[in-house]
């Protein structure tokens, strides 16, 4: 049965004994370490062993030769390396299990090749360094850029004001109205720039531990800290949990949907903006409600895009098309999604997933 299961195998299959001299040797041995089985028989199991660490070998073998009665892996992951016939080196992962099979005690080695995942562990650890490094150039171009671009608006700022004191009641209203206008793009230059640094801050910023969050309390802390309309509303559906979560990450979210709400309201005297939060496996799933005009079905997926506002306020001249570009990059970072509708009876419903801690969250 065993010379069987040695011929077909895919790994290479050993049979060493307790004085750890090599009994059998399976056929897989010639592709993966260069030997013929047959040069194996008879010679010490640590031929296969790199030099550096054969003595060691040695005194492991000796003390736990058949020392448990079931299938162990030997090492770590990955971490194992075979000697070839040549002397190089082979990434292995290696399996051990007593075996009596020729009447004495012997220990069966099944021995794969993983220099494939090898490989791969080590491209996807380079990819992610030449990531990281990009990233972190990325957000250094920003903040220069945005720097950069921010000097000329102060000085254009400080020449209109200038020119607004220089005419006085002398300026025409035609002079008047270009002056406001040119205001108004100042403004909204410098908005911009604004929300290039925190998007970029979004997507690169530390992901900081999960703490205990009431979300009633830090609902309550949006209403009071936000420059909420007269006439608006922030409110709670149903009872509100406590969770472990990343709090400024979270907060931002919410901040930036609640803000997003009464920024596109079509209606300028009120409004009302909902919040529910629902368990959905290992995630929190809130929801943000709000009555205002909702969102086209083809500007779903556009808004969350950044600088994208969206066909009725790209023409209109509302927002940044900042806001949702950071929740989308937020919710992203925590392996959350986010999604929009039409609320019930008009409106939008923004709807976002949160990871659950792994401890166990309590309700208020």
């Amino acid at each position: 049965m065993l010379d069987t299961l040695m011929e077909v195998s895919p790994d290479l299959i050993l049979v060493v004994d307790r004085r750890g001299v090599i009994r059998r040797v399976g056929p897989q041995v010639t592709p993966l370490l260069h030997y013929e089985p047959a040069e194996l028989i008879g010679q010490p199991v640590e031929v296969l062993v790199p030099e550096a660490t054969r003595a060691a070998h040695v005194a492991l073998r000796t003390t736990r030769f058949a020392a448990e009665d079931e299938q162990r892996p030997m090492g770590r992951p990955l971490a194992l390396r075979a000697r070839r016939k040549d002397g190089r080196l082979v990434p292995v992962d290696i399996s051990l299990r007593p075996w009596d099979g020729d009447g004495e005690p012997c220990v069966l080695a099944v021995i794969r090749d993983v220099s494939h995942l090898v490989a791969a562990q080590r491209s996807a650890e380079k990819h992610a360094r030449d990531l990281k490094a990009l990233n972190a150039r990325l957000s250094d171009f920003a903040h220069v850029i945005a720097h950069d671009l921010k000097a000329p608006l102060r000085g254009m700022a400080y020449h209109v004001e200038w020119l607004r004191d220089e005419l006085l009641s002398d300026a025409s209203d035609d002079a008047r109205l270009a002056l406001d206008r040119l205001q108004v793009l100042t403004d909204r230059m410098a908005s911009l720039i604004d929300g290039v640094l925190r998007f970029s801050r979004a997507g690169l910023g530390p992901v900081d531990p999960a703490e205990p969050i009431d979300i009633e309390a830090l609902l309550a802390e949006l209403a009071t800290t936000l420059a909420v309309p007269k006439g608006f509303t922030i409110n709670a559906a149903g009872e509100m949990p406590q969770v472990l979560a990343w709090k400024t990450g979270l907060g931002q979210v919410l901040t930036n949907l609640v803000v997003n709400a009464f920024t596109h309201h079509d209606r300028p005297a009120e409004g009302h903006v909902t919040l529910s939060v629902a368990p959905a496996g290992p995630f929190h799933r809130f929801t943000v409600t709000d009555d205002g005009p909702g969102v086209a079905p083809e500007d779903r997926k556009l808004i969350f895009e950044l600088f994208e506002t969206g066909g009725r306020d790209a023409t209109a001249g509302h927002g940044t098309g900042v806001g949702l570009a950071i929740v989308a990059a937020l919710v992203g970072r925590v392996g959350g999604g986010i999604e929009v509708e039409d609320a019930p009876g008009g409106g939008t419903c923004f709807h976002f997933t949160w990871p659950r801690d792994t401890e166990e969250e309590c309700h208020g």
